[in-house]
């Protein structure tokens, strides 16, 4: 889970019992919210409070292009799932993790290291599973767009340049990006 994400209260057992029929990895569902800076406050010095999740819950947004995503993935299958993998919200199991080398530390700045990991992790056989019924909360946060995109273009490139003979990972990935990014190589 990310550090800027809130846990629904059953998000650990939901995981857990995902890993109960199968060699999977679990992605779960995220959603956003936008709060202050008092209100996190609040939050992290009185604890989150039964009432708290149902005005996150109130208060949050599905991510953007969820529909898309969605879409493509009920279409595509797993090929997919490879190349939209991220890991603000998922699990695996430790074994599978180490088996493909962990995250490449090699991925820095702003993305693709979810997407990387996930396309190992589905080449060595594992099935990556969507459970929309975990739920985490993105915390919406300024970011400096130019230096996000700037630090992914660079990501994508390498990451391309790692699965050079999988044309179609390559494909799904730059039409990907230049849709959600306006990116293009």
């Amino acid at each position: 889970m990310d550090d800027d994400r809130i846990p629904a209260p059953d998000f650990v057992y939901k995981h857990i019992m995902s890993h109960q029929k199968g060699r999977y990895a679990i992605v779960g569902e995220r959603r956003d919210v936008n709060y202050s800076e008092e209100i996190l406050d609040k939050f992290y010095s009185d604890g989150i409070t039964k009432s708290d999740y149902g005005r996150i819950e109130r208060d949050s947004v599905t991510e953007r292009f969820n529909f898309l995503k969605k879409t493509a993935r009920i279409i595509l299958g797993q090929y997919i799932e490879c190349v939209t993998f991220s890991t603000g919200n998922s699990s695996v199991q430790r074994q599978d993790l180490l088996n493909v080398g962990m995250f490449d530390e090699n991925f820095t700045g702003w993305g693709m290291e979810d997407t990387d990991l996930g396309y190992r992790l589905y080449k060595s056989g594992v099935k990556i599973k969507r459970n929309y019924s975990i739920v985490n909360y993105h915390l919406v946060h300024p970011v400096n767009s130019i230096q996000q995109n700037n630090e992914n273009r660079r990501n994508v490139n390498y990451f391309i340049s790692k699965i050079e003979g999988d044309k179609a990972a390559i494909r799904m990935t730059k039409l990907l990006h230049r849709i959600i990014y306006k990116q293009r190589f």
